[in-house]
């Protein structure tokens, strides 16, 4: 009896031992893949966009980064991190498009201006 019960006690240990392995490894998964996430999207850098464009796609950056590390922190897998990732980064090339469309529409009427005006 005493012979089962300390295998079960060592199963147990191992499951568990296993379990809390697997899930540190998960999390420095996420933290790394966050700190990849944030130091790639410092690539805003278009010197022709005027400032209120600029602005608004650096505000739009923090904005995500701030949802992505988040998510990092409320996620249970990697997978599901790197899902609700996927989906956020999705939202924001739908905002930036706006912003960028907005700025051509704006560069575009002042072109137009401009060439009233000569």
């Amino acid at each position: 009896m005493k012979k089962y019960l300390f295998k079960l006690i060592v199963v147990l240990i191992v499951i568990v031992g296993a379990y809390v392995a697997f899930r540190m490894v998960n999390r420095s998964l996420i933290q790394m893949a966050l700190v990849a996430d944030i130091k790639s999207s410092d690539m805003v850098s278009h010197s022709l966009m005027d400032k209120q464009a600029k602005t608004e796609i650096l505000l739009l950056y923090k904005e995500g980064n701030e949802k992505i590390s988040e998510l990092a922190r409320n996620s249970k897998t990697y997978l599901a991190y790197q899902r609700d990732k996927q989906v956020l980064i999705k939202e924001q090339e739908d905002q930036m498009n706006k912003i960028l469309n907005a700025y051509r529409k704006r560069k575009e009427n002042a072109r137009r201006r401009s060439q009233w005006d000569d």
